[in-house]
């Protein structure tokens, strides 16, 4: 099993801070900038405590008191679009909300590769080898395993990563209303594996310390070059 064998479905950059009350007064003068900027960004959610935004069906970006989030889905490879994206946010953010410091930044990876059926799908997950799992009856039960996850967690003095390897099976059903004979019936059902990985930092991190593209691109480094040793590649 290889890094390549999967398809990125999303990136997820999150940037924690401590709490900034001035978010009630500021939110409405960041959306209105970043709509300036993105012509197309629709708002998804609007409370006191949390506003967030969706953009070309792609992007969803979110704002609260605390944190703030840029989600894309089925990002390219290089992730140079989503980086444009989350530095531009950053830095909206942090000046419209005076923050001084980041308490926690993270990066959020999340891999699939398909598999034929639920049963490939989870024999699929021992193919690392990161476990045994010996032949025969488990706990006094007979049958085969379903849908297994494995997690694990490593930690260093300035940054963290958590990995999680999980088979999962995904259903979609969807009937069109009564009457509506533009749209079809579309019922699928898929299984495979999902490769989670997500990477944050420890501790406060000042503004002058950080820089999205190459904070990014380092992450991005390391995921593909210890992801091939940590699937057996």
């Amino acid at each position: 099993m290889d890094i390549s064998d999967f398809q990125l479905e999303r990136s997820i950059f999150e940037f924690r801070y401590s709490p900034s009350y001035i978010h009630w007064d500021r939110a409405g003068i960041l959306w209105n900038d970043a709509q300036i900027k993105w012509p197309k960004l629709k708002i998804k959610r609007g409370e006191p405590n949390v506003t967030s935004f969706t953009l070309d069906d792609t992007y969803e970006i979110a704002i609260t008191i605390d944190k703030a989030s840029v989600v894309c889905y089925y990002p390219k490879a290089d992730l140079l679009d989503f980086i444009e994206k989350v530095d531009y946010f950053l830095a909206a953010s942090t000046k419209q909300l005076e923050i001084r410091q980041y308490t926690r930044v993270g990066l959020r990876l999340l891999f699939f590769k398909t598999y034929a059926d639920k049963e490939s799908a989870s024999a699929g997950i021992l193919e690392p080898k990161l476990v045994n799992l010996p032949d025969g009856p488990h706990f006094g039960l007979e049958g085969s395993f379903s849908l297994p996850e494995l997690a694990v967690r490593w930690e260093g003095s300035a940054a963290g990563v958590t990995l999680r390897l999980r088979s999962e099976g995904r259903k979609i059903d969807f009937d069109p209303p009564m009457g509506v004979r533009e749209l079809q019936p579309y019922h699928e059902e898929k299984f495979g594996i999902v490769y989670d990985l997500d990477y944050f930092t420890k501790g406060a991190l000042s503004i002058g310390q950080f820089r999205t593209q190459d904070w990014i691109n380092n992450v991005l480094h390391v995921v593909k070059r210890d992801s091939r040793r940590f699937l057996g590649a």
